[in-house]
């Protein structure tokens, strides 16, 4: 008889049979068998525990628990390997339950986790297999990401990355920001929490800005990682998620799906009202309203007109609503149809950093002004593109039904420039920087151009910069090097001198054209050379800077990939400006200071009370030297005075 089988007759002779029927054994459920397992190790610590057995007196009726017996068995059967066991109790083979419950009640987290359950977009990793791949998927991941359980687990994580899913190890990242990826994979050899905010693409290319944070699970003993778990949250599709921010940077996130998203409602509803032509748009260039969603805002000569230009021209609600969109510089630039932005909020386009600042511009937009914004636009399957967006409001019959924003777009490539190849920094008043047309043409000059070449950036735009060079022997030399780099994309240095309004430098112009047939531009650096001190081609620096910026390229803040705003981006390069000059005015000011030895200073005593600290010193009997203090030298010259008055 086995452990825990009761004989067929009772202590009071009563059959088996004659018994109440058993009641119906329940179907396996892995929380059930989670308790049993934690009740069995509880009792098992704790030997004196009683089990309490059901019925009116059950508070009072406890029996001691049975003490296991060992018993022999017999021989153990070993499982053969071509039996697996996996799948038996989940389709993975351990326990996500249970590492979600560890995740949740970790010992000293770094970040604050909010609710957290099997609704949540979630991937499972494992590092101790090669290239940390995925073990395990939750179904809103796939939902999110489009991708099926079977092209996600046993691949790594890197095919997020990428719109085609294709991400070789170890390339540099182009679609999404390859530093934030740099940091992410160092925390993760560190086995260390972390939350950061990246682009990553669906499987039909689109991109989503995801809120990641990752948490290292220790199942088998503290310090052993066993697994990584990854949670996902889209900031496009979900911006209520975010919880609380906390002091560290860090966010508390509620990782459940919201099935009532106020701001999806919100977009089908004004989708769905264009398009059964409730909203009774405006249209600013028939100067009348439509009532169809299916006729068109322009006349077909215009369209074309519109078409011809190349620009994303649109027109946009004070809601954020596209109401019109040019067709061809809509499927050229952004990849979709003009009909997938009908009715659509510019929010749904538009990256999160900069929806918020778009709107405040369009916002405080007042008759007459002129609108410039810079934002990314999200392309249908190829990540982020920088628009450079002017426009102006119309106001049709001065009511607010017919006001909206006619607004053009124009794609802004964003250059590359490396900070090694750049010339030593030198006093804003010996050095300016320009951008050239390929055919040397001023397109913009720096703030500080005046002290160089001896006019505001307004009044050197549109100007040759052959017109700075007074002899026709440098003329022709800056054309012939500006020829060579556009050819090339090189970098060439040119000696010559410019003409200003206080006279004749001598400089040295680097021409950049690391990419300029593309960006159809290219920038120039002015170093003025000064008389008597080092040409600005010998000065060499012993800092590398690369590691300061992704890649070395200094324009990394301007990358599309980035998630954070521009405006931010250029205020944290400020306020890191602004730290380094007053760093470096700190240096120089101790370096002005002549340091004397301590040894070497030369300390007075005053010769009549011995004291050495005194504001001034004073000369005393014999008129040699400066040998008593301030007031020992005040009483000595008094009684002289009243001596030579008593004499």
């Amino acid at each position: 008889m086995l452990f825990g089988e009761r004989s067929n007759s009772s202590a009071g002779g009563e059959s088996h049979a004659g018994r109440a029927k058993k009641a119906p054994v329940a179907p396996f459920s892995p929380a059930r068998a989670y308790d049993n397992s934690e009740r069995d190790r509880q009792n098992a610590q704790n030997p004196t525990a009683t089990t309490s057995y059901g019925g009116a007196g059950a508070a009072n009726n406890k029996l001691p628990m049975m003490e296991p017996r060992a018993m022999n068995l017999g021989p153990t059967t070993q499982i053969p390997p071509s039996i697996s066991l996996t799948g038996i109790y989940s389709a993975t083979g351990f326990d996500i339950l249970g590492i979600l419950s560890w995740v949740v009640h970790r010992p000293n987290p770094k970040i604050h986790m909010g609710p957290v359950d099997l609704s949540c977009s979630f991937v499972v990793t494992d590092p101790r297999k090669p290239d940390n791949p995925i073990v395990y998927a939750s179904d809103t991941f796939s939902k999110l990401t489009g991708y099926p359980e079977s092209e996600i687990v046993g691949r790594s994580c890197r095919f997020l990355q990428s719109p085609d899913g294709e991400q070789k190890k170890g390339d540099i990242r182009r679609y999404t920001d390859h530093g934030v990826i740099t940091q992410l994979r160092q925390k993760i050899e560190d086995g260390d929490e972390c939350q950061y905010t990246i682009i990553n693409y669906k499987k039909t290319g689109e991109p989503f800005i995801n809120l990641l944070t990752i948490i290292p699970v220790e199942l088998v003993r503290p310090g052993e990682i066993s697994f990584f778990v990854g949670f996902q949250v889209d900031l496009v599709d979900q911006p209520q998620a975010i919880l609380d921010r906390m002091r560290d940077g860090t966010y508390t996130i509620s990782y459940q799906t919201d099935p009532a998203d106020t701001r999806k409602s919100t977009a089908e509803s004004d989708l769905a009202a264009y398009r059964q032509g409730k909203s009774m748009l405006p249209s600013p260039l028939s100067g009348r309203s439509f009532s169809s969603a299916t006729e068109s805002l322009v006349s077909d000569v215009t369209e074309e007109f519109l078409d011809d230009l190349g620009d994303f021209v649109h027109i946009v609600s004070l809601r954020g609503l596209f109401l019109y969109a040019a067709p061809q510089s809509t499927k050229h630039l952004l990849e979709y149809h003009a009909d997938e932005l009908m009715g659509r909020n510019v929010q749904d386009f538009v990256h999160p950093a900069d929806y918020v600042p778009m709107m405040r511009e369009l916002r405080v937009a007042t008759s007459g002004t002129n609108i410039n914004i810079m934002a990314r636009y999200r392309r249908k399957r190829s990540g982020y593109v920088y628009l450079e967006i002017n426009g102006h409001i119309y106001e049709g019959d001065k009511s607010k039904r017919t006001k909206c924003f006619i607004l053009t777009g124009r794609q802004k490539d964003i250059s590359t420039l490396n900070v090694n190849d750049v010339l030593l920094p030198a006093r804003d008043s010996l050095e300016t920087w320009v951008k050239l047309s390929h055919g040397g043409i001023i397109l913009y000059a720096f703030s500080n151009s005046a002290n160089v070449l001896g006019d505001t950036p307004q009044g050197l735009a549109s100007h040759t910069f052959s017109e700075h060079l007074p002899d026709a022997t440098d003329q022709a030399i800056f054309h012939d090097a500006l020829s060579r780099v556009v050819a090339r994309e090189t970098i060439e240095d040119v000696r010559c001198r410019i003409t200003s309004k206080r006279g004749f430098y001598r400089v040295v112009i680097r021409l950049f054209g690391t990419g300029c047939r593309t960006l159809r531009s290219l920038y120039a650096q002015i170093k003025i050379i000064e008389q008597g001190g080092v040409d600005p081609l010998d000065l060499k620096s012993l800092a590398d800077y690369r590691d300061m910026y992704a890649e070395g390229n200094l324009f990394d803040v301007m990358r599309e990939v980035r998630p954070t705003s521009l405006p931010y981006e250029i205020n944290k390069v400020r306020m890191q400006n602004k730290r380094i000059r007053d760093e470096l005015g700190d240096l120089c000011a101790r370096k002005s200071q002549k340091f004397v030895p301590e040894e070497l200073v030369n300390v007075n005593t005053c010769a009549q009370c011995q004291t050495q600290s005194s504001p001034e010193w004073r000369k005393g009997p014999g008129g040699v030297g400066r040998t008593l203090c301030n007031a020992c030298g005040l009483r000595y010259a008094k009684a002289q005075r009243l001596q030579t008055g008593g004499e």
